[in-house]
C-alpha cells in the first residue's frame, strides 16, 4: 500500500480540524495508527474500535467524513480511492502560571491534522449513442 502514495496519479490534500472536545488517550492511539489505511478500512476500525464510546466515535466519524465527502463533491473522487496519509494530533496547553487553581487555569485543546491521499482516474468517456 506504501507504494500506491508515492504513485504520480495519486495528490495529498491536508485539512486542519479544531477538536471541540477533549480525545481519549485510545482515541488518539487509534488516530495515529491509520497511516497508509484506506479510507473505508478506517470507517470500521472506527466503529469496531470506538464502539464502547459512542460520542467520541461519532465526533471522529463526522470529521472524516466530512473530509472525504469534500474529495468526492469537488474533486470527483471516489471513496474507494482514499487513503489516510497521516494524521497528526496537535495538543495547545494553555495554562496560567500566576493562579494557582489547576483546574480553571490549565485548558488542552486539540487540533487535527488529517492528510488524504487520493487517486485521480481519468474521467471516462461518454460513449456515443447508434441511434
Amino acid at each position: 500500500m506504501v507504494q500506491k502514495i508515492v504513485d504520480p496519479n495519486f495528490h495529498i490534500k491536508t485539512f486542519n480540524v479544531k477538536c471541540d472536545t477533549k480525545l481519549s488517550p485510545i482515541a488518539k492511539t487509534i488516530l495515529q495508527s491509520f497511516k497508509y489505511k484506506l479510507y473505508y478500512y478506517v470507517i470500521d476500525d472506527l466503529f469496531y474500535l470506538l464502539k464502547s464510546n459512542p460520542e467520541e466515535r461519532d465526533y471522529l466519524l463526522q470529521i472524516l467524513n466530512s473530509s472525504a465527502i469534500f474529495l468526492h463533491n469537488n474533486l470527483y473522487v471516489n471513496f474507494f480511492d482514499i487513503y489516510i496519509y497521516d494524521i497528526t494530533i496537535n495538543e495547545i496547553s494553555k495554562c496560567n502560571r500566576f493562579v494557582n487553581d489547576t483546574s480553571e487555569s490549565f485548558k488542552v485543546s486539540n487540533s487535527l491534522t488529517i492528510k488524504l491521499a487520493y487517486q485521480v482516474k481519468p474521467v471516462p468517456k461518454k460513449l456515443e449513442s447508434i441511434w
